[in-house]
């Protein structure tokens, strides 16, 4: 749960709110024929992992980007950028590109790779992902990687049940895990 001390992000904001839209047609929605629904209930899954990647996304780029001293946080903890080598003349010019050079790197960032994300995230802003919920989250990211690229098989050829539950609880579980990101974003 959110401590009520300041206001939410907007990224929190858009994060909730695609939550809410994802739960009203959950809530609203007829289950009547079996293949339509097995069909809705993956979509809904996958963008309720769609939206915790987004926020996860747009936040980090939102404060790094904003922040000169982020920006070198990142360009010193990232492995892609220690392991460039430059000359001095390379050196100078990178300097004067860096922030589109950040720009760049975050936009191509792979958002569910939580080891990765987690790394930046404690490196460069200092927020900690709850190690408690993150093997959740990385089957739920399991899960919505086998939704979009096999139809909801698993690689052993079975079929993952997504069914109303499922959905809402992956909700559950993601608003936890972007909560307890949201709390102490909101102090940077």
């Amino acid at each position: 749960m959110l401590d009520g001390s300041g206001g939410l992000t907007e990224q929190y904001k858009i994060f909730a709110k695609n939550l809410f839209s994802i739960e009203a047609v959950l809530n609203e929605a007829q289950f009547s024929k079996e293949s339509y629904d097995k069909a809705f209930l993956r979509m809904a899954f996958s963008a309720v992992i769609t939206s915790m990647e987004t926020y996860l996304s747009d936040l980090f780029f939102e404060k790094v980007i904003g922040n000169d001293e982020n920006i070198d946080s990142l360009l010193k903890n990232s492995a892609e950028f220690q392991s460039r080598k430059f000359s001095v003349d390379e050196a100078i010019y990178f300097h004067e590109k860096k922030k589109s050079e950040a720009e760049k790197y975050i936009k191509d960032i792979i958002w569910h790779n939580l080891p990765k994300v987690s790394h930046l995230y404690r490196k460069v802003l200092s927020i900690q992902f709850d190690s408690s919920l993150t093997p959740d989250i990385n089957k739920l990211i399991g899960v919505r990687h086998d939704v979009v690229h096999r139809n909801g098989r698993k690689k052993n050829g079975g079929l993952h049940t997504i069914d109303v539950e499922k959905v809402k609880g992956c909700i559950s579980s993601v608003k936890d895990f972007i909560e307890k990101i949201e709390d102490n974003a909101r102090n940077i």
